[in-house]
């Protein structure tokens, strides 16, 4: 397959009166003029080598590698530029530019002349901005894709398809997303409320346009049921999009860009723990709705009304979701390379549940002179890392975290870490507090593996860095010490890292000195991460 294949438009700026021996500048950008789906690459990027020849009557040097990164969704990342200048030679009057667009092999694609007129001596001096024909799209944010607004589904559903298959055993979600859709684009202009996976058309690239909508999507929207926590592949939509989420929204929430929706009745004990976070049955929709879920409302005639009224509620929701998260597209692997979220939770749930304990202080007991942001009501609330995630650390142990975990604050008892595996998140400002600091050195004659944030995007912290790591270092030596222990992770990217190797090896510890006991289903159930209102 050959670039011939795709629709590009050159997006071409350069100046069209020149004088002689003055520089000018020339950028090419490229607009694809085709659907996603039809973009015939294995990659998602396509480079086009850009070639501009200036005859007898021009100089052209080149400012960048000559290259435009073209990606599927719509266009070039940012343009290549040229210097060019007219000769002492050339005559005044309209000379030619070309333009001429190749693949990596050599292969060309298109070629443009470019006209331009030198002036004499005498004129007056053309405009030293050059014009853009057609005028070019803004320039995308780095690291976002430059897809189209009016192409981007405003939401993704993700559902598990019934495993019975008598007639179609999926009609009622279709219903659902039509329903769903028909109120968003009332509420909207957008002309693509929504995406699920039945408007691929049969033999389609049915993977590539998953991925496609998932990186593209406003709002994620899973229908919960049973069948969704089994089911791999939606565990593998959440992951992708809650990755993309995290690596782009800089709202209130990091989930702010996820609207669940109940399709059969589901209690907290149901959902689980990487789930939770999300608020999937808010106070405002209709009591029906958590009773019987979106299914038992849409069969049951009684309930014809609430059904109206959650999905309308359903629909101003991802509206506003939409509008708050701003989420921009994003990159989003081959879901066959991502880790399910939910069925790898039946494999964690046979190991012993692990506690996360938090020693941080809350606003109340800051040291003084301390940036109160990075602190709430309690140690829940502690966000080291607010400049590059919104989340709070006890959210971002829950969700990085390879096995179950439990996280609770420092209490007036010292843990045992006999009872269960343990590890301490420790704010080295929390040290400041004398009282604080003595019992943590009580702590420390039976050691745990110990975590420390110290965020260098915090200047105060790397200000104090050297006094605030000989603090804990000499409050917790013997912890500090411990395989597994960090003291100074820099980054949110960092302390996941770290968190994971503290689980292994606080677990390791903990299943070769204790006798763990069987714990029923039911009673691992009841853990959950604490809700910090």
């Amino acid at each position: 397959m050959t670039a011939h294949a795709v629709n590009l438009q050159p997006v071409i700026g350069w100046p069209r009166q020149v004088r002689r021996g003055e520089e000018y500048l020339v950028t090419v950008e490229c607009r694809v003029l085709q659907e996603p789906g039809a973009w015939p690459y294995e990659a998602e990027e396509v480079a086009l080598t850009c070639v501009l020849d200036g005859g007898p009557d021009f100089v052209v040097e080149s400012v960048d590698d000559n290259t435009v990164i073209v990606h599927r969704f719509g266009g070039s990342y940012s343009p290549t530029r040229f210097v060019i200048k007219a000769t002492p030679s050339s005559d005044p009057g309209e000379h030619p530019l070309t333009l001429t667009m190749m693949t990596q092999g050599g292969a060309a694609t298109r070629s443009d002349e470019l006209h331009v007129t030198v002036l004499d001596d005498a004129s007056p001096p053309p405009p030293k901005k050059p014009v853009e024909i057609p005028s070019a799209p803004p320039r995308p944010v780095r690291g976002r894709l430059p897809v189209a607004e009016d192409r981007r589904p405003l939401f993704f559903l993700s559902y598990a398809r019934s495993r019975f298959r008598a007639g179609d055993p999926d009609r009622w979600v279709q219903k659902f997303f039509d329903d769903l859709c028909a109120d968003l684009g009332q509420m909207t202009d957008a002309p693509n409320p929504g995406f699920m996976d039945r408007q691929i058309a049969p033999g389609s690239d049915w993977p590539r346009q998953i991925r496609d909508a998932l990186s593209s999507c406003r709002v994620f929207v899973p229908l919960l049921s049973p069948a969704y926590f089994t089911s791999e592949y939606c565990g593998k939509e959440w992951t992708a999009f809650q990755e993309r989420a995290q690596a782009e929204t800089a709202g209130p929430s990091r989930l702010s860009a996820m609207v669940p929706a109940l399709w059969t009745p589901m209690g907290i004990a149901d959902i689980p723990p990487p789930a939770r976070t999300v608020q999937f049955i808010p106070s405002s929709f209709p009591p029906a709705y958590a009773a019987e879920g979106l299914y038992g409302i849409m069969k049951l005639g009684r309930y014809r009304e609430q059904y109206k009224e959650t999905v309308f509620r359903l629909a101003s929701a991802i509206k506003e979701q939409a509008a708050q998260a701003d989420l921009p597209p994003g990159r989003i692997p081959a879901l066959s390379s991502v880790r399910s979220l939910f069925t790898d939770e039946q494999q964690r749930s046979r190991l012993p549940l692990v506690l996360l304990t938090l020693v941080a202080p809350s606003l109340d007991r800051l040291p003084p002179g301390r940036d109160a942001r990075y602190y709430g009501a309690s140690a829940f609330e502690w966000a080291p890392y607010r400049e590059r995630s919104v989340g709070t650390i006890s959210q971002q142990a829950a969700i990085a975290s390879e096995t179950n975990c439990v996280v609770e604050s420092f209490g007036r008892v010292l843990p045992n870490p006999a009872d269960a595996p343990r590890i301490l998140i420790v704010d080295p400002w929390a040290l400041r507090d004398p009282i604080l600091r003595e019992r943590l050195r009580q702590l420390d004659e039976t050691p745990l593996v110990t975590l420390a944030p110290l965020n260098s995007s915090d200047q105060q912290t790397m200000d104090e860095i050297s006094d605030l790591s000989h603090e804990l270092r000499e409050t917790l030596p013997r912890s500090c010490a411990l395989t597994g222990s960090t003291v100074g992770m820099p980054s949110l990217e960092a302390f996941r890292l770290a968190l994971n190797s503290a689980v292994h090896e606080a677990l390791s510890r903990y299943l070769t000195t204790a006798d763990v006991p069987s714990v029923p289903p039911d009673a691992r159930r009841r853990y959950r991460l604490p809700n910090p209102d």
